[in-house]
Parts: structure tokens; sequence; C-alpha cells
């Protein structure tokens, strides 16, 4: 049985404190917001539902039920998922405000138990209670290894390897017998007196082949100072640096360095992201990020730094974007809602205080002398902040989050 494995990638803890990863073998398992479910995820603006959704295991594996009143999402599709969904490794769920990332292992010790055709001791598994078996049959036999040596193909030597031995002239034909003339070698025969056989043609010896050069030699110091010549000069075209700044540098070393800087940036701006999507989530914005065929920024959409630069560096993931349009639009997108956060903040406070501010209030008292003005004063300020914030459950707070909601889609609408 499979072992399953779900973390949550865009907070590092939970406002109650819980726990951020949640593992399963086997078992059926409920997720919600009600802390008695078998993984409670803390939910104070109540997206999540007491009993979100559950996961069981099926023939095939484990089965996504859900059963929420908001939805559950995977890979960021915009329609919620269709139950029953049969979770994959490397899947992303969306619970709430919560992004997770499932994986998937074969459980140690629950490993499936060998068949019996393939069992090289044959009989029952139950019979043999010290595990060893009967021993497995010897591979088979090869009818060649047990012919005449003669009968046998000869291994080349280093002779025959290069010349062709001629065959024997007039040779008589063989009856099966060796005569005492011809011995064990009667292809060739013994030698007569001097003269008494024909000069025979010299044998062209072929040319030794060429050596094969090995493609794991060590290049030649030239060569290799060469190569890396040209990896700094591109490096510095493509960062726009003067070649001479990195002269004294070592290649190796140096692009170690890049590659260590790269996993930074790549990691901080992914968290980045991923804050920007919580707080997104947290005003209830319209429009959300989701995957498509296309385009998709692997900072947003892979789970881990080094997932993110493969998909980047790589080229191989279809359907992703390269690192530097990867990066353009990520910081485009995080310069567009720092702006539209701060834009957002003022004119929600602005217009929470419009009808509470003191100049308001007096304006409604009318001049009486007869009555207190400050008496007055205050019954419509409480008037006025009861119905504002009677319909709320959280009070002003939500009052000033509906507000800030409104004005960071407009101001975000203004940036693209």
């Amino acid at each position: 049985m499979q072992t399953i494995t779900l973390t949550i990638t865009n907070v590092d803890r939970l406002p109650d404190g819980g726990p951020t990863s949640y593992t399963a073998s086997g078992g059926r398992f409920e997720i919600g917001r009600d802390p008695f479910r078998d993984w409670a995820l803390a939910d104070p603006q109540l997206y999540i539902s007491g009993r979100h959704c559950e996961i069981a295991p099926g023939p095939d594996g484990y089965l996504l039920n859900d059963i929420s009143r908001n939805g559950t999402f995977v890979n960021g599709a915009q329609q919620r998922v269709k139950s029953p969904y049969l979770l994959r490794d490397g899947d992303v769920l969306t619970i709430g405000t919560y992004v997770i990332l499932v994986r998937l292992s074969q459980a140690a010790g629950f490993a499936a138990p060998p068949v019996a055709a393939n069992n090289p001791w044959g009989g029952d598994d139950e019979e043999d209670i010290w595990g060893a078996g009967r021993p497995s049959p010897a591979p088979p036999m090869n009818r060649r290894d047990f012919q005449p040596p003669a009968a046998r193909q000869k291994l080349p030597d280093f002779v025959d390897s290069h010349i062709d031995m001629p065959a024997a002239r007039n040779a008589p034909p063989d009856n099966g017998s060796v005569s005492p003339d011809r011995g064990a070698f009667g292809a060739y025969p013994r030698p007569g007196p001097a003269g008494g056989l024909p000069p025979q043609p010299a044998i062209p010896i072929p040319p030794a082949a060429e050596p094969q050069a090995d493609p794991f030699a060590r290049r030649p110091p030239a060569a290799s100072a060469a190569r890396e010549e040209r990896l700094l000069a591109a490096f510095c075209e493509g960062a726009q640096l003067s070649p001479h700044m990195l002269a004294n540098r070592d290649a190796a070393e140096l692009f170690r360095e890049i590659g260590a800087m790269m996993l930074t940036v790549s990691d901080e701006v992914a968290q980045l992201l991923k804050a920007r999507a919580s707080a997104r989530a947290m005003v209830k914005t319209a429009d959300r990020t989701m995957i498509g065929a296309q385009d998709n920024n692997p900072l947003k959409f892979l789970p881990g730094a080094s997932e993110a630069l493969e998909a980047m560096l790589s080229r191989d993931r279809l359907g992703y974007l390269d690192g530097q349009h990867a990066f353009t639009q990520a910081f485009a997108d995080l310069k567009r809602h720092e702006m539209a956060t701060y834009a957002a903040m003022q004119r929600a406070l602005a217009r929470l205080l419009d009808d509470l501010s003191p100049e308001a209030v007096e304006a409604k008292v009318a001049q009486s002398p007869f009555s207190n003005r400050k008496a007055k004063a205050w019954e419509t300020f409480v008037a006025r902040w009861e119905a504002k914030t009677e319909a709320n459950a959280n009070g002003m707070l939500d009052v000033f989050l509906a507000y800030f909601s409104e004005a960071y889609q407009q101001m975000n609408a203004k940036g693209k």
C-alpha cells in the first residue's frame, strides 16, 4: 500500500499551531476546519468547511472526495474537482487559502509478496518458516559447451586476427580418419623438401586501425581555457558586464557561485509569490492565477526552487516560461501587488471613516439650544457604527476588508 503525504507549501505555520503536513498509509482520513478531523486546518476566514473532504484508498490508489461548500481545486483548475478524483504524485490541491502538495510513495514494510511463479524455491511460502526457500534451478546448459574442442569455433589469436592462412592445395577428402601424415591438422600438409612447393604470394597485412579518441579524456589545457573564456564571455554578455571584470575568476568557481545565487533568488521570489497569493485569497479577489496549457510561471506553480530552476533552464517541461520571462513576470506581479495594496489601504480607510469623522457627525447633529450637542453627536456616532458592523461577524474588520478588496481590485486592474 502506498503512503500519502500532504504538505502545505504556502505557509510555514497554521494559526492554531497545528501541523502543516499529514501522512497516512492505507487508511481513510478526513480534512476540515473542525478540530476533531484527522487533519484540522484552522481557517479564521471560514473558507474551509467543517468537514471539507475525505481521502480513502481505492483499487488504483487514493481517491479524493470533495464534500465542501466552497470546493476543492486540483492543479490550479478554475472549477472544483469532480469526485471521486484519483490522486497522483505531484498533484497540488487548493483548500481554502492553503496550497497543498501531494506526494505518494511505497510504504516500507508493505511491499507486495512475490508471485508464486517467481518463487525460485517452489512450494508454499507459509511452509518456509525461515524465509530461505529452496534453491533456484541451475541455468540452462548450452550443448556447445559439451562438444569436442575441434567442433567449437576457435577464438582468433593474435596472428589469425591479422593474417588469413591459405588452405592446403589438393587436400584429399576427409573420411573421418586422421592419417599419420596429416596428424591432427590435416588441413595444413607437412612441409616437403625445399623447392617442393611453388612460392606462395605475399599476403599483405592490413594496417592497424587508428585508435579512437576517448570521449572522456581530459581536454588539452588550451582547448579547456578557450572554452572557459567563451562561457565567461557569454555570461558577461547576458548580464551586461565587462569581460575584463571577471578575467581573474575561475570559471568553475564562478558558475558554482551563480548557481547557488540563482537557487536563493528563485526560492525567495517563490515565497513572495505565495504570500501574494495568500493575501489575494484573504481579500477574496475575483481574478485568480490559474494554470493553463502554456506560459505558466514555474515560480508560481512548481513546489520547490530546484524544480522551478530546472523548468526555467532545461526547457524540457512544456507549458512553462523560460527564466528571463518567468522572473520578469514575477517581479511585475509583485510590484503591482505592492502598489495596489498601498493605494487600497488608503482608499478603504478613507471610505470607512467617511461618515464616522467628527466633522460628519457634527454636520448631522442639528443646531438646537435645547439639546445637548455632544450627547446627540455620540448617539449619531453609535448608530452609524452599529449600522456598519451589525451584519458582519468580525465587526468593523470585515467592513474594512470589504472596502479594501474592492479598492485593491480596482487599483490592480489599473496597473495591468
